[in-house]
């Protein structure tokens, strides 16, 4: 192993070398010394002139490119500022690895309510209702990533579409070949090597099963559903203990192999088939558990199958208000507290009611599939919400919805919604006001408000490098930074505490109307077993005053 030597630089005087005084009153002589000066940038450095480039390397109000330019990050600065710059560095960015678990809904050791996920997934499919719940938009976000996760080439290969071999030597003539044997006249009497034990000469049994043994004709086989058949092969060593189709071997010339063969409608699959490509076209079904688990309760953390990450990027100030915020105060708090539903949800009722939301303001806690995140809609007063009235001399402005459809027809060349007919600087001195979440959603109103959110970028937003992969002639492929992207963050405003709404009715209310609610009146009466035990110990002590004072009259 070749140690690497740093190339020594030209050597510069004999006496600057060996000088680090900034006193030093030595003759200026060539070849030998030089002047001493200050340092151009200020620092306080006194040096000989022959080491102001070596300066240069330490000075810290030197400017230099940041630590992280090679991951994106723009800005240049003193080399004393490089430290507390990473705090807001926008190439500093954090990826989330919270973790959670969820097991299928068919799950035999566990309490499912099944009436109540097929009653929200229902009320999901046909939109009728109150706003999507918490629990089932992380439950059906965590479907979705899992059935594109799931490949059926790797868990059914033999059902993979082949690709048709061309043969090019069919058409040639058929040419006759000829075998030839010729006797060898043996050299030496020797005998064969043989192993002791044999496994060649040992009596073998035929004790293969096969489908035809089931007596049941191949088209009369059971379908299999490509879900359920797919989370069972996803999770066959958990449930079981074991794969459906394991090989175990003896010994290093004897091997058992098991086979477990499917029958699917949809089969053959190309080879890039998903999970999720083959449910696409059927309706809504929820495959897993409406609970998720942090750690699961019957298995360690490395067995389970179905473990899902959060995976959102966070710039590093950022990530300690997502972690507190969404998965220790919402997600682990979601059921039951966040998110109160009917005591009869077992039963199939669905209804549920947000209680908590934040002490500074009144929002709602709610869930946003694209980002695959949570956010916090302010509650906006009824107030807002209706028009202003006009007098009869002053003519109403055309409604805001009328010009975005006006725009989106292509006719909204001058005519701009009341927001929009703000001087630039005003929008971008409000839009300085809005969280990371907000500017994200705000860049997709319109062009000019992508233009006001793009210049908060570098003071708000995160950039990272966006990576291809590239394949040579020769078969070798190579990651490669193909360029830098700029985006906004999905932290909302950070909550520090978080309050009961005093405007949600209670629960009691709800079970008044519930249809799930069936009192059972009983008018019969019952006699209570305790009492029946009282009555017969005082019968009993009764008959044994008299007994004693019969037999005191006797004698």
């Amino acid at each position: 192993m070749g140690i690497q030597v740093r190339p020594s630089r030209p050597r510069g005087h004999p006496h600057c070398d060996s000088c680090f005084s900034q006193y030093c009153k030595a003759p200026v002589e060539i070849s030998v010394s030089c002047v001493l000066i200050p340092c151009r940038l200020l620092c306080g450095a006194i040096f000989h002139l022959c080491k102001e480039e070596e300066h240069a390397l330490l000075c810290p109000n030197e400017r230099v490119p940041c630590l992280n330019a090679g991951f994106g990050c723009p800005i240049s600065m003193p080399r004393s500022w490089l430290a507390a710059h990473l705090q807001v560095c926008p190439a500093s960015v954090v990826c989330c690895s919270m973790e959670w678990n969820r097991w299928p809904a068919e799950d035999a050791q566990s309490h499912t309510h099944s009436a109540l996920q097929h009653n929200l997934v229902k009320e999901e499919e046909e939109g009728g209702g109150h706003g999507e719940a918490l629990d089932l938009a992380m439950a059906l976000r965590d479907q979705h990533h899992l059935f594109h996760s799931l490949k059926m080439k790797n868990l059914f290969p033999e059902l993979i579409e082949r690709k048709r071999q061309m043969y090019y030597y069919s058409q040639l003539e058929p040419m006759k070949i000829n075998t030839v044997r010729t006797f060898k006249i043996p050299t030496s009497f020797t005998a064969k090597h043989t192993r002791i034990r044999n496994p060649g000469h040992r009596k073998r049994v035929d004790a293969a099963v096969d489908t035809s043994d089931l007596g049941v004709e191949p088209q009369d086989m059971p379908i299999w559903e490509e879900v359920q058949a797919s989370l069972l092969c996803s999770l066959e060593k958990e449930q079981r203990g074991h794969l459906i189709a394991e090989s175990q071997s003896s010994d290093a010339l004897l091997s058992d192999t098991g086979t477990q063969t499917y029958a699917f409608l949809s089969a053959p699959f190309s080879r890039d088939t998903s999970l999720a490509s083959l449910t696409e076209d059927r309706p809504l079904q929820l495959h897993l558990q409406l609970q998720a688990k942090g750690v699961t309760a019957r298995h360690n953390k490395s067995s389970s199958a179905f473990t899902f990450l959060c995976g959102h990027t966070f710039q590093r100030r950022e990530f300690p208000k997502h972690f507190r915020n969404v998965h220790t105060d919402i997600q682990m708090c979601a059921s039951g507290w966040f998110e109160q539903r009917c005591p009869l949800a077992y039963l199939g009722c669905t209804y549920s009611q947000r209680r908590f939301q934040p002490s500074t303001h009144t929002a709602t806690v709610t869930y946003n599939k694209e980002l695959s995140s949570f956010s916090l809609r302010p509650t906006v007063p009824a107030s807002l919400n209706e028009e202003p009235q006009y007098s009869k001399s002053q003519p109403a402005p055309e409604p805001v919805s009328n010009l975005r459809r006006r725009r989106s027809r292509g006719g909204g060349g001058r005519d701009q919604d009341s927001l929009s007919t703000l001087p630039y600087e005003v929008l971008h001195h409000m839009a300085s006001f809005l969280d990371s979440l907000s500017l994200f959603q705000l860049a997709l109103v319109s062009h000019l408000m992508r233009e006001v959110c793009s210049s908060l970028l570098h003071d708000r937003g995160m950039v990272s490098l966006l990576w291809e992969k590239k394949t040579y002639k020769t078969g070798m492929a190579k990651w490669k930074a193909k360029k830098v992207v700029w985006q906004f963050s999905t932290l909302f405003s950070p909550v520090e505490a978080w309050c009961f709404d005093n405007n949600v009715p209670s629960m009691s209310d709800h079970l008044k109307v519930c249809p799930y609610y069936e009192m059972e009146p009983r008018t019969e009466r019952v006699l209570l077993p305790h009492i029946v035990n009282n009555k017969m110990n005082t019968d009993t002590q009764s008959n044994s005053n008299s007994l004693v004072t019969l037999f005191q009259k006797k004698t």
